[in-house]
């Protein structure tokens, strides 16, 4: 009698064979393990308003002024008032996300990001970012899922005396925009002039016509 021997770890099947003096079996061959493929992406930045449908974009824009508004990546000075916030929202976006459609893990997200938490698909169900006191940053990041997917955050910052304001976005494309609404007013590209109003919500609404990865920020210094 003759073995064939198997290795661990090969992808070759080996068949035993008997032989007899006066007959003998075929043995089969088992067809190749299953295959697996991978594939992968990548993305480049440039200069834009945000709203491209094919490449990365990303905004900013810097001025100065007296008073209580500033704009995007931009500085002013003016007053602060009290305020709160808290926390809240489920799950974690970067693992999978739920509710509305979205999750997943966003390109986009850096170190140290607060990332998307589903469900946050109306002002009422907003993901809430805790409220700061001082000099604090809103570092966030995010995914539409697709078009008709939406999302809100909403944050509280309380500063007094001179302060400045700056912000900036970037995006994977498909039309992607965010708005900005602070406390009772209109809503507002987040771009351009931002209003500083210490002690009330900044609440921000992402949409897109497509599945796009995003991340902006919002910058407060007290001087």
């Amino acid at each position: 009698m003759r073995f064939a021997v198997l290795l661990p770890g090969s992808l070759i099947v080996c068949a035993v064979a008997l032989y007899a003096c006066s007959s003998s079996d075929e043995a089969t061959p088992t067809p190749d393990a299953g295959k697996t493929s991978s594939s992968s992406t990548s993305s480049s930045t440039s200069g834009s308003n945000g709203d491209d449908d094919d490449d990365d974009n990303t905004s900013s824009s810097s001025s100065s002024s007296s008073g209580d508004t500033s704009s995007s990546s931009s500085s002013s000075s003016g007053g602060g008032g009290g305020g709160d916030g808290g926390g809240g929202g489920g799950g974690d976006g970067g693992g999978g996300g739920g509710g509305d459609g979205g999750g997943g893990v966003s390109s986009k997200c850096l170190t140290g990001d607060t990332r998307e938490v589903e469900p946050n698909d109306s002002a009422g169900a907003a993901q809430v970012i805790p409220a700061t006191t001082g000099t604090s940053s809103l570092k966030y990041c995010g995914r539409i899922a697709a078009a008709g997917d939406v999302d809100f955050i909403t944050w509280t910052f309380n500063v007094t005396g001179s302060v400045s304001i700056s912000g900036a976005q970037e995006n994977t494309g498909n039309g992607l925009q965010i708005t900005l609404k602070v406390g009772g007013g209109a809503e507002q590209p987040f771009s351009g002039s931002i209003p500083l109003q210490s002690g009330q919500p900044y609440l921000f609404k992402v949409t897109a016509t497509g599945q796009s990865d995003y991340r902006f920020n919002l910058d407060v210094t007290q001087n």
